[in-house]
This record gives C-alpha cells, structure tokens and sequence, in this order.
C-alpha cells in the first residue's frame, strides 16, 4: 500500500508533503548530492522544487577530494551564501541524499542557521555505514569514495556516530 502511494505521488509529491505545499519566494532549497554523485543527480527535484515555487541551490561538491568537516562547510557554505543573494529570503531548507544529510549535521553541530526551515534526509547514514566498513580494504575504494568514505563508516572515524542524534531544530 505505501509503495503504491510513493509511487502515484512521485518525488515532487514526496517532497511538497514534507517542506509544505505552498512556496513563497522567500524560501530556498539548498540541494546537497550523495558521495561520488554530482548536482545533476538532484536535477529532477530541484525543478519539482522550482515548479512549485521555490528558490532552489543545486549545489556541486567536490564529495571524493576531502573530509567531511571540510566538505560540510564548502557545500553548506555555497548553498547558504546562493540562498542569501536571493532577495527577501526568510527560510532556507535542505533536501540531501545521503553524504548531503551527514554535511547538514556537521555544519549545524558547529553553527547556527538563523533561516533554517526543514531538512529533507533521504538515506543518510546516520548510524554509520556498514558497506563503507566492509568495502574499504577493497582496491579502488580510496580513489572512488575519498576521505569522506572512509569516514561514514561505523568504526572509530566514524563521523555520523560521533555527530550524536541529529539535532535539526523544528524540521
């Protein structure tokens, strides 16, 4: 039964049900792709998004080239600054995939969001990855997944784990 309904409604559907149904131009997505994608694989949401009304920043990370903690304030940082140069903005949302919801966590443990409106997570691992820890001692895992890899993982590095419970405001 649920699948049939996420299936009829569609990811614009999903996502109107989750930041409201109604945009106002005062609001912007922030869009953050997942580990070894790039912006286009959030392309298909961010023009649902721009239908609907919304404000959107696609925003491009180098995900393979450094840790997590630096990836969190070059991807979070150019979507906020993107965000602000709009005009009247008053709420700034997320939607990320995986990698993308972990840099939303890292950003907010160390800073504060005054615009924060709601953040759409969608399959962060937040309690540490299990196929990161079992594929690392694979050739070619460093040069496909980067540092940041090797810290989603359940282990000692793990960063998810040590971010604690997320802690996304009202979201």
């Amino acid at each position: 039964m649920t699948r049939i309904f996420l299936s009829k409604v569609g990811i614009a559907g999903i996502l109107m049900l989750m930041l409201g149904s109604t945009a106002f131009a005062s609001e912007c997505v922030v869009l953050l792709h997942g580990l070894a994608r790039s912006s286009m694989s959030m392309n298909p949401m961010e023009k649902a998004l721009q239908e609907d009304g919304y404000l959107t920043a696609n925003i491009d990370y180098p995900s393979r080239e450094f840790e997590i903690a630096e990836l969190a304030s070059i991807a979070v940082g150019e979507g906020l600054a993107a965000c602000r140069a709009g005009e009247n903005v008053e709420k700034i949302h997320f939607v990320t995939h995986s990698l993308g919801g972990i840099l939303v966590r890292q950003y907010l443990s160390t800073a504060t969001i005054e615009e924060l409106g709601r953040v759409v997570m969608l399959g962060p691992p937040n309690q540490g990855s299990i196929a990161a820890d079992d594929l690392e001692g694979v050739p070619g895992f460093d040069w496909l997944n980067g540092p940041a890899g090797r810290q989603l993982g359940k282990g000692a590095d793990s960063v998810p784990l040590a971010l604690g419970p997320a802690d996304l405001g009202d979201s």
